[in-house]
């Protein structure tokens, strides 16, 4: 909490305090406590493999001020008959020590695997800075910053490829109301050996009480794949859920 004081001195040096707490939006938004959402639906995907497939996503926020972790997780699986044509899974999980209100540290884990892309898997560790832009009753905007490194194998090969990284994110969120939304994510990785660009948008529109349904548009893009290998893939999907907690 900040406090805004009045000071007043009297005739005989002596200062009087009179103090009036004023709560900032960014503390009073930060609710220790657990929040999250888990969904589930239909995915359609274009560019190193075209197929429809099943989705699984969840986030997780734990927050113990000044501490936040969040983690999330997906997975998506899609087969024609008996042959797999879509298969991927990813794990997250990131903690976060907030020096202010608006001013973060930060420390990330990432791991992707992806059957079909031309990077197969990667891993990448990183730790930075983040910073809230913007606070308003309906909006926010995070932007952040940092250094790492990162292990990928690409499609084809046996060794994986290790790199530093700088990376740079962002997310901006609009509320239409407390349970439905507008969000547009930024990953970006920016290695020695390849750079990946990870743009998602999100429609988050409540059903009944804690239900929830989303529309996803997100595009995952590497800049040096493999020969015959496509640079970009699209992947759209929607989602039904079930969210329950504040996020911060």
């Amino acid at each position: 909490m900040r406090k805004t004081l009045i000071l007043l001195r009297s005739t005989a040096g002596t200062s009087l305090v009179l103090g009036a707490v004023v709560a900032s939006p960014a503390q009073a938004a930060l609710t220790n406590g657990w929040a999250g959402d888990f969904k589930a639906g239909y995915i359609r995907t274009s560019g190193n493999s075209d197929t429809s497939a099943g989705n699984l996503k969840t986030e997780l926020d734990y927050t113990f001020a000044p501490w936040t972790n969040l983690f999330t997780a997906g997975a998506a699986n899609g087969k024609q008959g008996s042959q797999t044509t879509e298969e991927r899974y990813s794990l997250g999980d990131k903690l976060k020590f907030n020096f202010t209100d608006v001013d973060y540290a930060f420390g990330n884990l990432t791991y992707d695997n992806d059957r079909f892309a031309g990077i197969q898997q990667s891993y990448t560790e990183s730790v930075g800075y983040g910073r809230r832009l913007l606070m308003t009753e309906h909006q926010t905007l995070d932007a952040e910053v940092g250094i790492g490194a990162g292990e990928q194998l690409r499609a084809g090969q046996d060794n994986y490829e290790t790199q530093l990284l700088g990376t740079f994110g962002g997310k901006y969120v609009y509320n239409f109301s407390p349970t439905s939304s507008f969000s547009q994510t930024l990953r970006t990785e920016v290695g020695t050996n390849n750079t990946f660009i990870n743009p998602v948008s999100e429609l988050k529109l409540a059903v009944v009480g804690h239900l929830f349904a989303t529309i996803d548009y997100e595009i995952r893009y590497n800049t040096t794949v493999p020969d015959n290998t496509r640079h970009t893939d699209i992947i759209t999907s929607v989602n039904f859920g079930y969210s329950f907690g504040k996020k911060n």
